[in-house]
């Protein structure tokens, strides 16, 4: 009996502790990332005009208009260059700066309804962006890892332009007939806000779409009437330079709404926290 149990406990099969197997790689989104991207932007802010002492008969009479509504778009194209810092299994934090081509502008004109004897004149004005850059705080909640939802704020910089023209309707522009031109270009910083979505989709790559709010401030064209001898500009027979100025200034509030990639340097290693 004790030979049969010896036996049976020798053929019995030894256990040994189950592996311990290693936790899987976890995208973790600590670390520098550059990228590109394109979008669309838009801008609804009206131009405003004003002049000086001798301008106001113009205005009174509606031969100028005190504002006109004028809508920018177009597109724009870029690169950024961030560094994220995943500080838990659920936030990161981090810092971006773009940097945009645009061509973002838009035109208007009107013709206003004058009193009755007055000359017709016709008023444009047009905006122009051509290029803005960003500098931003990012910070981020991860519902799932490979998903970053983000809030972003900062500096916002860029150029401007503005310009207008009225233009009498019946008579070219001369000696008795007041026409005026101005122009304005800026490079202006101001800030920014908004938000976005960014998904780590293979490897180091990652997809994002993105909504900014831009505000660069507002930029004024001044212009002096052409005439050498209209009233109320000038007495007759007096060619003394013009004193009737106009302005047209205008606010610029971009919204932009973009897509882009991010290449992140660094693979993705198992999240210690």
């Amino acid at each position: 009996f004790l030979g049969i149990s010896a036996a049976s406990a020798a053929d019995m099969p030894a256990y040994s502790k189950a592996p311990v197997l290693a936790p899987a790689p976890v995208y973790n989104w600590t670390g520098f990332y550059v990228g590109g991207n394109v979008g669309y932007s838009w801008d609804n802010t009206a131009a405003a005009f004003s002049g000086n002492s001798l301008t106001s008969i113009f205005f009174a009479a509606n031969i100028f208009p005190t504002a006109i509504g004028l809508n920018t778009n177009g597109v724009l194209a870029g690169g950024q260059f961030g560094y994220n810092w995943q500080v838990s299994p659920m936030w990161v934090v981090g810092f971006e700066t773009d940097l945009q081509w645009a061509n973002i502008k838009g035109t208007a004109s009107v013709v206003p309804t004058a009193i009755a004897g007055a000359d017709l004149f016709t008023t444009s004005v047009s905006k122009q962006v051509d290029w803005l850059g960003t500098a931003r705080g990012r910070v981020g909640f991860l519902p799932a890892p490979n998903v970053l939802v983000y809030g972003t704020g900062g500096l916002a910089y860029g150029e401007r332009k503005l310009s207008f023209n009225t233009i009498d309707i019946s008579s070219p522009c001369s000696s008795e007939i007041p026409c005026a031109s101005g122009a304005a270009t800026s490079t202006s910083a101001g800030w920014t806000v908004g938000a976005g979505v960014e998904i780590a989709f293979w490897n180091n790559w990652s997809f994002k779409a993105e909504y900014l709010h831009v505000d660069l401030g507002s930029l004024a064209a001044t212009a002096f009437d052409t005439s050498t001898q209209a009233p109320p500009c000038h007495p007759p027979g007096v060619t003394t330079p013009s004193s009737c100025s106009f302005t047209a200034s205008s606010t610029f509030r971009n919204e932009i709404v973009r897509i882009g990639v991010n290449y992140k340097f660094g693979g993705p290693v198992v999240a210690r926290y």
